[in-house]
């Protein structure tokens, strides 16, 4: 069954946005840029199932070699924003954990739940939107990106709100492209008006792919044959394929990160 972690600390580095009121679980941590330099880019980055944003803070365990983590690959210009999942119960299961979507069944990636999806679509969107407005309206200087579900449903939402507000670009681990046939109703019809949109098919998309993944996000059934549908279509899409690992790539999930950042935005390193 899909693995449920232990709570991460919160890092002293850490600031808690988003609290009172919010649903069981949600919540919005962040970090950077760092003090005394211009704000240049915002990555927001989506954890998988049943962890939280808080472990991707730095020193935390999915902080790996991130560029907002400490160290040689930090990149001091940029705010890196981790939103918290509420907590949903799911079928086979009575603990609720943090989800962006209630799963059809342990083993499946397919959203059991549209309200549930629905739900994170409108509060991604309101965290878009707020982080836009911190970068002074410049929406290429955004990016979203996750791991595993949130890969997903990361990818989701950039292709669906890129469309009014022109986005950076996109980088994530271990997802599929979302269809209207595993329950993300209107991917379809939004991804083709990604394609079509000339200047929004030369953004950047990568994605790195477990291809040794038979369970979680098997490549062979899900992963690679949603990725037909991109490939040959974005000017910039980026497919890294690895093997050794499973769907569970721990630090490897850093490296395309880093990759990514560094290659396209060299002004916020300076």
């Amino acid at each position: 069954k899909r693995a449920v972690p232990a709570q991460a600390a919160a890092s002293q580095r850490s600031a808690q946005e988003a609290t009172g009121g919010e649903p069981a679980g949600r919540r919005i941590d962040a970090v950077g840029p760092d003090p005394g330099e211009e704000h240049q880019i915002t990555v927001i980055y989506l954890h998988g199932f049943s962890r939280n944003g808080k472990e991707y803070l730095p020193g935390e365990r999915m902080s790996f070699c991130m560029p907002w983590n400490d160290g040689g690959d930090h990149c001091p210009g940029l705010r890196a924003v981790f939103p918290t999942a509420r907590k949903l119960k799911q079928t086979w299961t009575k603990e609720v954990e943090p989800a962006w979507y209630a799963y059809s069944a342990c083993w499946d990636n397919q959203v059991a739940d549209e309200a549930t999806l629905n739900d994170t679509r409108e509060w991604l969107s309101e965290i878009v939107h707020d982080e836009l407005a911190r970068l002074g309206g410049k929406s290429e200087r955004l990016f979203l990106g996750g791991a595993s579900q949130g890969c997903t449903v990361a990818m989701d939402s950039y292709f669906r709100l890129t469309l009014q507000l022109r986005l950076g670009g996109f980088v994530g681990n271990t997802g599929f492209v979302p269809s209207d046939r595993m329950g993300f109703t209107g991917a379809n019809a939004t991804l083709n008006a990604v394609l079509e949109d000339e200047e929004l098919a030369a953004r950047p998309l990568w994605i790195q792919c477990a291809v040794d993944d038979r369970k979680e996000v098997p490549w062979d059934s899900l992963a690679n044959p949603s990725l037909q549908r991109i490939r040959g279509k974005l000017s910039k899409l980026c497919v890294r394929e690895v093997s050794g690992r499973g769907h569970s790539i721990e630090d490897w999930e850093g490296h395309v990160v880093n990759d990514f950042i560094r290659f396209y935005c060299k002004f916020a390193y300076q």
